[in-house]
């Protein structure tokens, strides 16, 4: 026996049609489709999969997750004598140019790392951890965690030393960046202090009036440098001291 629809019944059956298609698409799309770009403000964290993009509002500033380029993070299962790293490859935008920059964060840490980009500060750290040494993680489960900030502006107070930079290690291990031999040499006598360079240290090159901040990389030897600490002073000799603001000045 044959049944013919009703006019309501055709309408009501096409629509679940439509509905359950544009579901299946819209689950597609989520799961396969290419990601689009994403918009935070400045102060807001976001998790961005390798190939996602997210604008900064408000600031001519897009930020790319390219790839991870290193992982050799010590993975939880194992003990290392060193803790290894991660390096996210982004690409900033701004300004009509555009530019690759390498985030590394140590291993061993669940501490977000710090980088400074022109006016903006960067605090970001990589997910997953490896968990075993054996078990490889994708490209596909990788995520970047970044906040974006304004750098912060320079300290204007009288400095805490002066002096020339004489030796520099490079430490890159668990907040600290390195340490600069820092002399001066007046009245006949030398003072020297071992400073320590942590990554919320402050770091400028000072270019007539203004400040530009710059990376730890940008110290050499033979550089004439203000000094600002923070905390204690170790009574020694050379006297050590954490930084909390260096100025290049020549």
């Amino acid at each position: 026996m044959n049944y013919k629809l009703s006019s309501s019944d055709l309408i009501r059956k096409y629509s679940l049609y439509l509905l359950a298609s544009l579901a299946i698409v819209l689950l597609l799309s989520s799961c396969f489709g290419s990601v689009g770009e994403g918009e935070v403000h400045l102060g807001e964290e976001v998790s961005l999969p390798i190939g996602q993009s997210v604008v900064i509002t408000g600031e001519d500033l897009n930020i790319t997750f390219i790839e991870v380029s290193e992982d050799s993070r010590c993975a939880k299962d194992v003990t290392c004598i060193w803790e290894g790293r991660v390096i996210a490859v982004v690409e900033i935008s701004m300004d009509g140019s555009s530019q690759q920059l390498k985030l590394t964060q140590p291993g061993l840490t669940d501490e977000p790392s710090r980088k400074t980009y022109e006016a903006y500060e960067l605090t970001y750290k990589v997910e997953p951890y490896p968990e075993k040494a054996e078990v490889e993680i994708t490209s596909d489960e990788y995520r970047l965690l970044i906040v974006v900030n304004s750098a912060p502006e320079p300290l204007q107070t009288e400095a805490d030393f002066t002096g020339w930079v004489t030796e520099i290690h490079p430490i890159g291990n668990k907040g600290t960046l390195g340490q600069i031999l820092v002399e001066s040499h007046a009245d006949k006598t030398v003072d020297k202090y071992m400073v320590t360079i942590k990554e919320e240290t402050l770091i400028f090159q000072q270019d007539g009036e203004n400040r530009r901040q710059i990376a730890f990389e940008a110290l050499k030897t033979k550089q004439k440098v203000e000094v600002w600490f923070t905390g204690p002073i170790m009574e020694s000799f050379p006297m050590q001291g954490t930084a909390q603001q260096v100025v290049i000045t020549e």
